[in-house]
């Protein structure tokens, strides 16, 4: 088993979608998907610098069979995995998603 607290540090959402990667997080409204050769480096920056970010980063994986596992560290913005409206979006057509957080503020 894995404890994603102790991968992530105690503020993390995880979402997992029955959805191509590039699709799932457009559907959780990234304009500009690109490559990130170190995404939880960059997401320890971006933390460590503190202070509110414009856009929150989403950390998305391909895995296998179309799914898909995206990783939100910053939560400062709310969690983007956690929204009604995106979690319908990603499961439009009968699709499975479905998110888990941890927030030591809430």
């Amino acid at each position: 088993m894995v404890d994603l607290s102790e991968l992530f540090g105690e503020g993390w959402c995880v979402t997992l979608t029955q959805l191509a990667c590039v699709q799932a997080l457009e559907r959780m409204g990234v304009r500009d998907v690109t490559h990130v050769d170190d995404g939880v480096q960059l997401a320890t920056e971006r933390l460590e610098a503190g202070g509110m970010q414009p856009e929150v980063l989403l950390l998305g994986r391909g895995l296998r069979d179309g799914w898909s596992l995206i990783v939100e560290l910053e939560g400062t913005l709310g969690w983007v995995g956690r929204d009604r409206a995106v979690l319908e979006a990603l499961s439009v057509g009968g699709r499975v998603a479905a998110s888990v957080f941890e927030d030591p503020t809430s």
